[in-house]
Protein backbone atom coordinates (compact mmCIF):
# COMPACT_ATOMS: atom_id res chain seq x y z
CA UNK A 1 0.00 0.00 0.00
CA UNK A 2 2.84 2.37 0.87
CA UNK A 3 4.64 1.69 -2.43
CA UNK A 4 1.48 2.27 -4.46
CA UNK A 5 0.79 5.53 -2.62
CA UNK A 6 4.35 6.72 -3.21
CA UNK A 7 4.11 5.88 -6.92
CA UNK A 8 0.83 7.74 -7.21
CA UNK A 9 2.27 10.81 -5.49
CA UNK A 10 5.34 10.73 -7.73
CA UNK A 11 3.14 10.45 -10.83
CA UNK A 12 0.99 13.41 -9.73
CA UNK A 13 4.10 15.50 -9.01
CA UNK A 14 5.54 14.85 -12.48
CA UNK A 15 2.16 15.60 -14.08
CA UNK A 16 1.92 18.87 -12.13
CA UNK A 17 5.42 19.91 -13.26
CA UNK A 18 4.61 19.16 -16.91
CA UNK A 19 1.35 21.12 -16.69
CA UNK A 20 3.03 24.10 -15.00
CA UNK A 21 5.77 24.16 -17.62
CA UNK A 22 3.18 24.09 -20.41
CA UNK A 23 1.23 26.97 -18.87
CA UNK A 24 4.37 29.02 -18.28
CA UNK A 25 5.61 28.61 -21.85
CA UNK A 26 4.61 31.69 -23.93
CA UNK A 27 2.10 31.00 -26.68
CA UNK A 28 3.72 31.21 -30.09
CA UNK A 29 2.01 33.39 -32.69
CA UNK A 30 0.48 31.54 -35.61
CA UNK A 31 2.66 32.45 -38.62
CA UNK A 32 -0.40 32.14 -40.85
CA UNK A 33 -2.50 34.62 -38.86
CA UNK A 34 -3.03 38.32 -39.47
CA UNK A 35 -4.85 41.26 -37.89
CA UNK A 36 -6.99 43.70 -39.89
CA UNK A 37 -7.84 47.11 -38.41
CA UNK A 38 -11.12 48.29 -39.98
CA UNK A 39 -11.96 52.01 -40.00
CA UNK A 40 -15.64 52.37 -40.99
CA UNK A 41 -15.65 56.01 -42.16
CA UNK A 42 -18.60 55.31 -44.51
CA UNK A 43 -20.87 54.26 -41.61
CA UNK A 44 -21.54 50.87 -43.15
CA UNK A 45 -24.38 49.23 -41.18
CA UNK A 46 -23.09 46.83 -38.54
CA UNK A 47 -24.88 43.84 -40.10
CA UNK A 48 -23.38 44.52 -43.55
CA UNK A 49 -19.91 45.03 -42.07
CA UNK A 50 -20.18 41.77 -40.11
CA UNK A 51 -21.21 39.93 -43.29
CA UNK A 52 -18.26 41.44 -45.14
CA UNK A 53 -15.77 40.46 -42.46
CA UNK A 54 -17.18 36.93 -42.31
CA UNK A 55 -16.93 36.49 -46.09
CA UNK A 56 -13.39 37.90 -46.24
CA UNK A 57 -12.33 35.69 -43.32
CA UNK A 58 -13.77 32.64 -45.09
CA UNK A 59 -11.93 33.40 -48.34
CA UNK A 60 -8.64 33.93 -46.52
CA UNK A 61 -9.20 30.81 -44.42
CA UNK A 62 -9.56 28.85 -47.65
CA UNK A 63 -6.05 30.12 -48.42
CA UNK A 64 -4.82 28.90 -45.02
CA UNK A 65 -4.79 32.34 -43.35
CA UNK A 66 -6.64 33.17 -40.13
CA UNK A 67 -7.89 36.72 -39.51
CA UNK A 68 -8.48 38.70 -36.32
CA UNK A 69 -10.62 41.82 -36.79
CA UNK A 70 -10.25 45.12 -34.93
CA UNK A 71 -13.26 47.37 -35.54
CA UNK A 72 -11.82 50.84 -34.99
CA UNK A 73 -13.31 54.29 -34.49
CA UNK A 74 -14.53 56.02 -37.65
CA UNK A 75 -12.17 58.79 -38.67
CA UNK A 76 -9.37 57.35 -36.56
CA UNK A 77 -5.84 57.14 -37.87
CA UNK A 78 -3.93 53.97 -38.66
CA UNK A 79 -0.74 55.98 -38.06
CA UNK A 80 0.30 56.09 -34.36
CA UNK A 81 0.32 59.52 -32.72
CA UNK A 82 3.86 60.17 -31.48
CA UNK A 83 2.49 62.02 -28.43
CA UNK A 84 0.02 59.35 -27.32
CA UNK A 85 0.06 55.68 -26.43
CA UNK A 86 -0.77 53.92 -29.70
CA UNK A 87 -4.06 52.04 -29.73
CA UNK A 88 -4.18 48.42 -30.94
CA UNK A 89 -5.81 49.72 -34.14
CA UNK A 90 -2.73 51.72 -35.11
CA UNK A 91 -0.07 49.09 -34.37
CA UNK A 92 0.27 48.37 -38.08
CA UNK A 93 3.10 46.02 -39.03
CA UNK A 94 3.72 44.49 -42.43
CA UNK A 95 2.56 41.85 -43.16
CA UNK A 96 0.85 40.64 -39.98
CA UNK A 97 -1.27 43.72 -39.17
CA UNK A 98 -2.86 45.70 -42.00
CA UNK A 99 -5.29 48.62 -42.20
CA UNK A 100 -8.67 48.64 -44.01
CA UNK A 101 -10.43 52.00 -44.42
CA UNK A 102 -13.98 52.09 -45.82
CA UNK A 103 -15.00 55.45 -47.29
CA UNK A 104 -18.11 56.41 -49.23
CA UNK A 105 -16.40 57.41 -52.47
CA UNK A 106 -13.62 59.57 -53.93
CA UNK A 107 -13.83 62.15 -56.71
CA UNK A 108 -10.81 60.81 -58.56
CA UNK A 109 -11.97 57.15 -58.56
CA UNK A 110 -14.20 55.61 -61.24
CA UNK A 111 -17.50 54.07 -60.09
CA UNK A 112 -16.48 50.58 -61.25
CA UNK A 113 -13.49 50.63 -58.87
CA UNK A 114 -14.41 49.00 -55.57
CA UNK A 115 -11.12 49.44 -53.73
CA UNK A 116 -7.41 50.09 -53.97
CA UNK A 117 -4.27 48.94 -52.19
CA UNK A 118 -1.38 51.28 -51.51
CA UNK A 119 2.06 49.76 -52.02
CA UNK A 120 5.56 51.17 -52.25
CA UNK A 121 8.33 50.57 -54.76
CA UNK A 122 9.03 47.14 -53.30
CA UNK A 123 5.39 46.13 -53.81
CA UNK A 124 4.73 46.07 -50.06
CA UNK A 125 2.04 48.01 -48.25
CA UNK A 126 -0.13 48.03 -45.13
CA UNK A 127 -3.13 50.11 -46.20
CA UNK A 128 -6.20 49.53 -48.37
CA UNK A 129 -9.19 51.75 -49.08
CA UNK A 130 -12.67 50.58 -50.10
CA UNK A 131 -15.40 52.68 -51.75
CA UNK A 132 -18.70 51.64 -50.21
CA UNK A 133 -20.97 53.72 -52.45
CA UNK A 134 -19.60 51.83 -55.45
CA UNK A 135 -20.52 48.51 -53.82
CA UNK A 136 -23.96 49.50 -52.61
CA UNK A 137 -25.56 50.75 -55.84
CA UNK A 138 -29.13 49.30 -55.99
CA UNK A 139 -29.44 46.17 -58.18
CA UNK A 140 -25.94 46.71 -59.60
CA UNK A 141 -24.52 43.43 -58.27
CA UNK A 142 -27.51 41.08 -58.11
CA UNK A 143 -25.57 37.80 -57.67
CA UNK A 144 -24.09 39.18 -54.44
CA UNK A 145 -25.40 41.07 -51.45
CA UNK A 146 -23.57 44.16 -50.21
CA UNK A 147 -21.89 42.34 -47.34
CA UNK A 148 -20.72 39.45 -49.50
CA UNK A 149 -19.30 41.79 -52.14
CA UNK A 150 -17.62 43.89 -49.44
CA UNK A 151 -15.91 40.78 -48.10
CA UNK A 152 -14.71 39.72 -51.55
CA UNK A 153 -13.23 43.17 -52.14
CA UNK A 154 -11.47 43.15 -48.76
CA UNK A 155 -9.91 39.78 -49.56
CA UNK A 156 -8.89 40.96 -53.05
CA UNK A 157 -7.17 44.10 -51.76
CA UNK A 158 -5.46 42.24 -48.91
CA UNK A 159 -4.20 39.90 -51.61
CA UNK A 160 -2.56 42.87 -53.35
CA UNK A 161 -0.70 43.80 -50.16
CA UNK A 162 0.61 40.28 -49.59
CA UNK A 163 1.24 39.30 -53.22
CA UNK A 164 2.92 42.57 -54.21
CA UNK A 165 3.10 44.52 -57.47
CA UNK A 166 1.30 43.25 -60.60
CA UNK A 167 -0.68 40.66 -58.64
CA UNK A 168 -3.77 40.61 -60.86
CA UNK A 169 -4.37 37.23 -62.49
CA UNK A 170 -6.56 35.62 -65.15
CA UNK A 171 -8.42 33.43 -62.66
CA UNK A 172 -9.71 33.47 -59.12
CA UNK A 173 -10.31 36.38 -56.82
CA UNK A 174 -7.29 38.36 -58.06
CA UNK A 175 -8.83 39.00 -61.48
CA UNK A 176 -8.61 42.69 -62.30
CA UNK A 177 -12.14 43.17 -63.66
CA UNK A 178 -15.23 41.73 -62.01
CA UNK A 179 -18.10 41.38 -64.42
CA UNK A 180 -21.23 39.22 -64.34
CA UNK A 181 -19.30 35.95 -64.65
CA UNK A 182 -16.97 36.76 -61.76
CA UNK A 183 -19.85 38.00 -59.58
CA UNK A 184 -21.80 34.80 -60.21
CA UNK A 185 -18.79 32.74 -59.19
CA UNK A 186 -18.40 34.90 -56.09
CA UNK A 187 -22.07 34.32 -55.27
CA UNK A 188 -21.43 30.57 -55.39
CA UNK A 189 -18.36 30.93 -53.17
CA UNK A 190 -16.04 29.94 -56.01
CA UNK A 191 -14.01 33.16 -56.28
CA UNK A 192 -10.94 32.16 -54.29
CA UNK A 193 -7.16 32.55 -54.30
CA UNK A 194 -5.32 30.08 -56.50
CA UNK A 195 -3.15 27.48 -54.70
CA UNK A 196 0.05 29.27 -55.75
CA UNK A 197 -1.26 32.64 -54.53
CA UNK A 198 -2.33 31.10 -51.22
CA UNK A 199 1.10 29.50 -50.74
CA UNK A 200 2.86 32.79 -51.53
CA UNK A 201 0.72 34.71 -49.00
CA UNK A 202 1.33 32.12 -46.28
CA UNK A 203 5.07 32.34 -46.96
CA UNK A 204 4.85 36.13 -46.75
CA UNK A 205 3.19 35.96 -43.34
CA UNK A 206 5.57 33.28 -42.11
CA UNK A 207 8.54 35.38 -43.21
CA UNK A 208 7.18 38.34 -41.27
CA UNK A 209 6.76 36.18 -38.17
CA UNK A 210 10.36 34.93 -38.48
CA UNK A 211 11.66 38.51 -38.77
CA UNK A 212 9.75 39.46 -35.60
CA UNK A 213 11.29 36.54 -33.70
CA UNK A 214 14.77 37.51 -34.92
CA UNK A 215 14.24 41.10 -33.74
CA UNK A 216 13.02 39.89 -30.33
CA UNK A 217 15.98 37.52 -30.02
CA UNK A 218 18.34 40.44 -30.64
CA UNK A 219 16.80 42.61 -27.90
Amino acid sequence: MVNKTFSLLAYCTVLLLITSTSLARPKEADPRAMILSVFNDASVPAEILAQGEARAAHILAQAGIQVEWLNCAAGGSHVPDQFEEPSPCSRITYPSHLSVRIVSTAQSVREEVFGEAFTGREGKGTYIKLFYAHLAEPNAHLPLGEGELLGCVIAHEVGHLLLGTDSHSHEGIMQGRWQDAQLREAGKGNLQFTPSQAAFMRDCLAGGARRKEQIRAGD
